[in-house]
């Protein structure tokens, strides 16, 4: 199995569900961000996505906390 028919079986599975747009690594994005809204440590998410840097574990963090903060906003006008 290579990348291609990886890419392939994800695409056609999306279609099956009737997702459009689904491709491994938007899989792999929500998959980082999920892990970040859970609270998972930088080095966490890196390690799970076998990344050697941070750099892209701290967006998905930062993301995460980006909008936490929003929601806690949006709750707070709500309850006025």
């Amino acid at each position: 199995m290579n990348r291609t028919s990886i890419r392939h079986m994800v695409v056609e599975i999306g279609n099956l569900a009737g997702i459009r747009n689904v491709h491994p690594h938007r899989l792999r994005h929500t998959f980082a961000s999920e892990l970040a809204f859970q609270g998972a440590s930088e080095f966490e998410i890196m390690k799970l996505l076998g990344q050697t840097s941070s750099s892209m574990a701290t967006k998905y963090v930062h993301s995460a906390n980006m909008a936490s903060n929003r929601v806690s906003v949006v709750n707070l006008i709500k309850k006025k």
